[in-house]
């Protein structure tokens, strides 16, 4: 039975930060939203460039991906 205690205070919990939790204003929605499209913007520019570097050395080494 201390499992099933333990899973509503997990749940007591969640419902408490819920509670607590705001809605951002305007302002602070743009800002989430700058920062989050400029994390999606670096990991893709990362990814691109080191697919490109992996398929450049490939090529190079004469394995060559098609």
């Amino acid at each position: 039975m201390a499992s099933t205690k333990s899973i509503r205070d997990v749940f007591e919990g969640m419902r408490k930060i819920v509670d607590l939790a705001e809605k951002p204003d305007s302002e602070d929605f743009k800002q989430i939203l700058k920062i989050t499209l400029l994390g999606f913007t670096i990991v893709g520019v990362a990814a691109f460039a080191l697919s490109w570097l992996i398929n450049l050395v490939l090529q190079v080494s004469g394995v060559g991906i098609t």
